[in-house]
């Protein structure tokens, strides 16, 4: 029963060996030969093929390389021997098979049958993939997209078609309503760049600053009263409250308008303004220095000038000056200590 179980299932141990090996030869019989194909489209059919290894049948391949006869021992538990001889009875009834002038079905591989001139015919299993990457795909459908008569004929006229008068003054009505607002501000922006470069290079919001040009007269009321457009100083962080006093870190700074010395025996400045143009602060320091305040501009390193409306060398003096500074006249003050 043994036997007879080998014979009829070779065909099973010759599959088993084709998804591992690109060759597997029967002896006396022929071998049979693994091919890549790549994934392709065929275009008359409009079907996407997954990668695959086809089967070729070489009858010319008959020398025992000893493979199958090795899988048949390893599977079930027999000698080499024994194997060959399973392998050459089932070989034997093949080919009684085929003089017989019948066709030889084997599962998995194809069929076989002798031609007019006594030579074996091989046509191989089409739904049989030997390759293994390809494992659960299969061959994909994708028709054309179709194109409705009528959305063609629709863009025709529209391509193809006059616009009509109330079109085009629509056009132009449309290109007016955008173009004359961009021509006015663009002609303004020109006429009035002074005074945006002005306005732009002006870091601090405590007051206007005059041109240099001007000679009106800075009031001291609108520099430091003026709350409303005030800016919070570069040196505020979050966590300090609107109204609490405040002591900007040490840092390296020089005087403008006094020396060196004085600065430095004047350590902590009360700064209502800071700017990035030397002209505005010197103006605004002026006009603060006439008032009988003692005014200073004091530079930092980052480029900025800050005005100082007055020095203290004691720092518990200049917190006071500083808190009632701003319950009086300027909220947005700080104090600077160098």
């Amino acid at each position: 029963m043994l036997l007879v179980y080998i014979v009829m299932n070779l065909e099973k141990y010759i599959c088993d060996l084709l998804y591992r090996h690109e060759c597997v030869i029967v002896p006396e019989f022929g071998g049979f030969i693994t091919n890549y194909e790549p994934a392709g489209i065929q275009s008359h059919t409009h079907t996407i093929s997954p990668p695959r290894k086809y089967l070729v049948f070489n009858s010319g391949l008959k020398v025992n390389d000893g493979l199958l006869a090795t899988e048949i021992s390893s599977k079930l538990s027999c000698s080499f021997e024994e194997a060959m001889l399973h392998i050459r009875r089932e070989v034997v009834a093949w080919q009684e098979r085929l003089k017989a002038g019948k066709v030889i079905m084997l599962p998995g591989i194809g069929s076989f049958k002798l031609s007019k001139d006594s030579k074996i015919e091989f046509r191989p299993d089409k739904e049989q993939n030997f390759f293994d990457g390809a494992f659960g795909l299969t061959p994909l459908v994708a028709p054309p997209l179709q194109l409705r008569k009528s959305n063609r004929a629709t863009f025709r006229n529209r391509k193809t078609g006059k616009p009509t008068a109330a079109k085009t003054i629509r056009r132009i009505a449309w290109a007016a309503a955008i173009t004359i607002p961009l021509v006015t501000v663009a002609f303004w922006s020109l006429s009035n760049h002074d005074s945006l470069k002005q306005y732009a290079v002006q870091h601090s919001g405590i007051f206007h600053a005059p041109t240099p040009a001007s000679s009106d007269p800075v009031n001291l009321a609108d520099c430091i009263n003026d709350t409303e457009r005030s800016s919070v100083s570069e040196n505020a962080t979050d966590d300090i409250q609107p109204n609490a006093p405040y002591e900007a870190p040490a840092e390296e700074v020089a005087p403008v308008l006094q020396s060196i010395e004085e600065a430095k025996v004047r350590a902590y400045h009360i700064i209502i303004g800071s700017f990035e143009n030397e002209t505005n602060a010197k103006q605004l320091s002026d006009e603060l220095s006439r008032l009988g305040r003692n005014a200073l501009v004091v530079s930092s390193a980052k480029g900025m000038y800050r005005v100082s409306i007055d020095s203290y060398v004691d720092k518990q003096e200049a917190l006071h000056q500083l808190q009632k500074l701003r319950e009086e006249q300027n909220p947005n003050a700080w104090l600077l200590r160098i």
